[in-house]
């Protein structure tokens, strides 16, 4: 059978051309040693975005998207378009946004959705037409822990992967994942049906996969897209020692709540040159009311130990989170003048379908217009433009949300710029 599988545009992103889709590769890797003729399009990449290349659409059997949110109001323009030139094809969605709210792509004309891991799902689909045999919402079913290590490498032949551009410490690289899922449950996160299933590879297998990017491509660093490298401290350290003879550099994310010495450095032996991690917020109040199971000492000592290792560590925090109010913003604020990471990123909380705060809003002090925030999903006015919040707090205006994080950011920035100055 003959699948094309779609990748939409990402316009809300800086440069939406600095990874290759990963999950697409996986998919595409399986559905071709299962004899399928898989074609992939990133409609990110100039050279797919024309209709000149729609030739191999037309002629393929299935038609599958994978979409986050952001992407959903790019990929249902798209559908439209292929509807229309190509009324008898199977359109499939898949991915983070299709998981989460599968009703909402069944809505806009997707003829089938799989919520969960795609690949097995997938090839079941395409075999003997059974697509024209499955309900509108598929489930997956999550395979052993072990169905990771047999799935086959990301099929990165399937795209230009020079087309992508990412360095780190000068260094061209690329992206991997070593685990999927994340056992922890944060207000603000979607988590579709098993995502908390964890499912980790085996050291071997990922030192395998490395060694062939690197003899193929020719990338020395790596990009870790695991949710949380250090979820299992005992895997984690047998990880690196596996890695460190590889001597690559690599970036990744971690949680400060199972991040200590001895597994800062086991990360630094074995290459990792910068950590991101969620601190969130400065409250701790905030922390334990989005359950995210770390402290603000956690994330203060975390940060600490990257110091010492020079590991540089990136601080992800959100304003706008359940209970937030003048307070909590200012021990935000507090947190990273003193503690001064290397990098960070300040974002505006959006709920989104398959989160608590979406799911279960009537439990947090939150407030929001998910009709006004679907609409938003539908036309991508979200993602365009300045910074806007679409929630409020008892405490906050959503217009005084924005005010506060743009303070925080134009200080910090400040402070980095008199930083590189002095230093220079």
């Amino acid at each position: 059978m003959k699948v094309a599988l779609l990748v939409p545009p990402s316009p809300f992103l800086f440069d939406p051309m600095t990874f290759p889709p990963l999950g697409v590769l996986y998919l595409s890797a399986y559905l071709k040693i299962r004899g399928h003729d898989v074609t992939v399009y990133d409609y990110n990449d100039p050279k797919d975005r024309f209709l000149k290349n729609w030739k191999r659409v037309e002629d393929s059997d299935v038609i599958g998207f994978t979409l986050t949110t952001p992407q959903f109001s790019e990929a249902v323009m798209l559908l439209g378009r292929l509807k229309r030139a190509f009324p008898d094809k199977y359109f499939v969605a898949g991915g983070p946004h299709a998981s989460c709210d599968p009703q909402s792509c069944v809505d806009v004309g997707f003829d089938r959705v799989i919520v969960g891991p795609g690949e097995h799902e997938l090839a079941i689909l395409t075999a003997a037409n059974l697509i024209r045999t499955k309900p509108k919402i598929i489930s997956a079913e999550f395979p052993s822990p072990g169905f990771i290590d047999i799935l086959p490498f990301p099929d990165r032949s399937a795209v230009d992967l020079k087309h992508y551009k990412y360095k780190i410490d000068g260094s061209a690289a690329t992206s991997i994942i070593t685990q999927r899922g994340c056992s922890y449950s944060c207000a603000f996160c979607c988590h579709w049906p098993g995502y908390q299933h964890m499912r980790f590879r085996r050291p071997d297998s990922v030192v395998q996969e490395i060694d062939e990017v690197k003899n193929i491509y020719g990338y020395e660093a790596f990009m870790v897209w695991d949710d949380e490298f250090n979820l299992n401290r005992e895997r984690t350290l047998k990880l690196c020692r596996a890695l460190k003879p590889l001597e690559i550099k690599f970036r990744c994310f971690i949680r400060s709540n199972l991040f200590d010495a001895e597994l800062g450095k086991a990360m630094q032996d074995a290459g990792c040159v910068e950590v991101g991690c969620g601190v969130e917020s400065g409250s701790q109040k905030v922390l334990t009311t989005i359950g995210k199971q770390t402290t603000v000492g956690n994330n203060t000592q975390a940060r600490s130990i990257c110091r010492m290792l020079g590991i540089r560590f990136k601080a992800f925090t959100i304003i706008g989170l359940p209970g937030e109010d003048e307070q909590s913003v200012q021990e935000t604020r507090e947190w990273i003048r003193k503690n001064e990471p290397d990098e960070f990123d300040v974002t505006i909380n959006t709920p989104y379908p398959g989160s608590r705060e979406w799911d279960h809003s009537e439990q947090f002090d939150l407030i929001f217009d998910k009709e006004a925030m679907r609409r938003s999903f539908y036309d991508g006015s979200y993602y365009k433009g300045p910074p806007k919040s679409p929630v409020a707090t008892k405490a906050l205006s959503a217009e005084r949300i924005v005010q506060l994080r743009n303070e925080i950011e134009d200080e910090f920035n400040r402070t980095r710029k008199s930083r590189e100055l002095w230093t220079k």
